[in-house]
């Protein structure tokens, strides 16, 4: 590869000289040959130097791409801090929202449940008051009914002594016109002194009466029995004996015909 591009130089310098001139002689040949390879060097060197040159240029943006990758890192390091920061810091304000959140409604329960106390106490209070104020209504009711039965009994007690005072009274009163009419009928009058004067009405005696006056009363009993209580002992009323027949069964000398009367 040294020796192709070595002819292909010569033929290069060739071609820009012109047509090739009589050789030279061999002193001139070494010359020429040492220029050569000081040009041949002095390209090498200079490729050298820029290969050197390139390779420091791209050292320094393979380092300036490093350094860009490092700061995009790093920013974007910062960047990720920065977000977990932000997120650790609305997470902490979250929290303490949260914890407020959470101590107002805590305060709001106990709020709640202290007003649910009153008004459960309030509650009790009315009922007791109002379970009082039944027992002292009850109370008064049963006062008054019992006052009222006490004077309904007082009343009917005064209006019993009264209607007793009034029944007395008018008994006395009875009483007192009884005795003095038991004492105006017991006082003997005369005829001639009757205010009203009836004449005596003309009784005609009892056919067949033969008795005397207490034995025909006694009589008149005994026939007035039979004849009420007669069905009611069992006699047969059609077989009844007359006043008559009782009449002359009384009299002695009168028995024989009394016994053969019909009933």
């Amino acid at each position: 590869a040294e020796i192709t591009k070595r002819l292909e130089e010569a033929r290069a310098l060739a071609a820009i000289t012109g047509p090739r001139p009589t050789p030279p002689p061999v002193d001139r040949r070494i010359e020429l040959a040492r220029r050569q390879q000081a040009a041949r060097d002095a390209r090498r060197d200079a490729s050298a130097r820029s290969r050197d040159q390139f390779s420091s240029q791209a050292r320094l943006v393979r380092e300036m791409e490093r350094s860009e990758k490092a700061e995009l890192a790093k920013r974007e390091k910062e960047a990720r801090s920065q977000q977990l920061l932000e997120a650790k810091r609305k997470k902490q304000e979250e929290i303490e929202k949260q914890k407020i959140e959470d101590q107002a409604k805590r305060q709001q329960e106990r709020e709640l449940k202290r007003q649910q106390a009153i008004l459960l106490k309030e509650q009790q209070k009315y009922i007791t008051e109002e379970r009082e104020r039944r027992r002292q209504h009850t109370t008064f009711i049963r006062q008054l009914d019992a006052r009222r039965r006490w004077e309904e009994r007082e009343r009917r007690k005064h209006q019993n002594l009264l209607d007793r005072l009034l029944a007395k009274e008018k008994k006395l009163q009875s009483r007192r016109k009884e005795m003095e009419l038991l004492s105006e009928l017991r006082r003997p009058q005369e005829d001639s002194s009757l205010s009203e004067q009836k004449p005596l009405p003309a009784l005609s005696r009892i056919p067949g009466l033969k008795l005397p006056g207490q034995a025909f009363a006694d009589l008149l009993q005994v026939y007035e029995f039979i004849h009420n209580f007669g069905q009611t002992l069992g006699f047969d009323m059609e077989s009844l004996p007359t006043l008559n027949t009782f009449q002359l069964a009384l009299l002695p000398d009168c028995s024989l015909e009394a016994e053969e009367e019909p009933a």
